[in-house]
């Protein structure tokens, strides 16, 4: 009896403790839970970061292993190159540059020569020949050279380096002859700093730009330092009207049949006029020429060009005055003498370009008045 009482209260008690422990989970906070759920998750997260990071590293680790076995094997390449190198280095120093004065020829603008200079090869010293280079504007070439080291000879190769340019003024301009061309204009040569030297640039002729003056390249020196302006075309023109034109009747010579003279003009060119001489030109059918001219547009003036027009050809200008003497006078039968009167000898007269013998004439004396033969004189030439 008494134990059955025992079992009774245990087992109670302990249902009694169960209910008493299961109320707290009953009035648990959910809000707490989520946060406690969200702080297992970024840990989770945190976790599975590093892990990441771990395999990353150790990617990398192995990365780095390949590269750095890359640079060991370069490392030993270029070991491996030197001994090569230095087994077929050349032991006697090269021989003396050649003269490629030849093959150099006059200076080029925009470029620089590259001396030629000794190679070894296979044993022996061969050539390499010099050639042309465009500039570097701002810079100076150091052109290859041999050097001693260790007991041999070591080729340093040529470079560009960066140059200050020249300290003084270039040398007077060198006298070069340029003829006139028509359509052309010179263009004076010049000076020009090429690889720490001065180094003359040839003249040459250029197509004229109508409208337009050939302004020549110069050094000016700014703040000390020299520096080239090259040349360029400059818009320019006559502010007043060209000259009277010149008598060119003795350029013309005869007239020429089947042509058209084209008379001379002035011509602007290079700031100042220039006389372009008159030629003859074939003649075309059904056609006539306009000579060219100047005229006032807008306060400047502006050459227009003469052209062939619709029409019959224009017959060839006449000489106002011939080139040469006259022929010898004619011998004339002048008759008997007539009583109040004197004889006017005959003469040559310049006639439609040719000479034409106007015969003699009696005419009546006046009184107190002589008569004086007329005569053909050279003036002026």
């Amino acid at each position: 009896m008494r134990a059955t009482w025992f079992r009774l209260l245990l087992t109670s008690g302990l249902a009694t403790a169960t209910l008493l422990g299961t109320v707290p989970s009953a009035s648990a906070d959910p809000d707490r839970d989520r946060r406690e759920d969200r702080r297992d998750e970024k840990r989770e997260d945190r976790r599975d970061d590093r892990r990441e990071d771990r395999r990353d590293e150790k990617r990398e680790e192995k990365r780095e292993d390949r590269r750095e076995d890359r640079r060991d094997d370069r490392r030993d390449d270029r070991r491996d190159d030197r001994r090569e190198r230095d087994r077929d280095r050349p032991r006697e120093a090269p021989p003396a540059a050649r003269n490629e004065a030849g093959e150099r020829g006059a200076a080029r603008s925009g470029q620089v020569w590259l001396d030629g200079r000794w190679d070894w090869r296979g044993g022996k010293w061969e050539w390499q020949a010099g050639r042309w280079d465009r500039e570097q504007r701002g810079k100076r070439w150091r052109p290859d050279r041999w050097e001693q080291k260790d007991g041999g000879w070591v080729l340093v190769n040529g470079e560009w380096m960066v140059s200050t340019g020249p300290s003084s003024a270039p040398p007077p301009p060198r006298r070069e002859r340029g003829r006139s061309r028509r359509g052309q204009v010179w263009v004076s040569g010049y000076w020009d700093w090429q690889n720490g030297n001065w180094s003359w640039v040839a003249g040459r002729y250029e197509n004229e730009r109508r409208g337009s003056r050939w302004r020549e390249a110069r050094w000016e020196n700014q703040g000390g330092a020299w520096v080239k302006i090259d040349g360029s075309w400059d818009i320019d023109g006559p502010s007043a009207a060209p000259p009277a034109l010149r008598d060119e009747q003795r350029d013309m010579g005869s007239p020429r049949n089947g042509f058209v003279f084209v008379r001379g003009r002035w011509d602007w060119k290079n700031g100042n006029w220039d006389w372009v001489a008159g030629h003859w030109e074939r003649e075309r059918a059904n056609a006539r020429w306009n000579d060219g001219r100047w005229e006032n547009q807008g306060g400047r003036w502006v050459w227009v060009d003469g052209s062939w027009g619709d029409g019959a050809p224009q017959p060839p200008p006449v000489a106002q005055y011939p080139s040469g003497p006259p022929p010898a006078p004619r011998n004339e039968d002048m008759g008997a003498p007539r009583s109040n009167f004197f004889y006017v000898r005959g003469r040559w007269d310049w006639k439609n370009g040719n000479w034409d013998w106007v015969a003699g004439h009696w005419e009546r004396e006046r009184a107190n008045a002589r008569w004086n033969d007329g005569r053909w004189e050279n003036q002026g030439g």
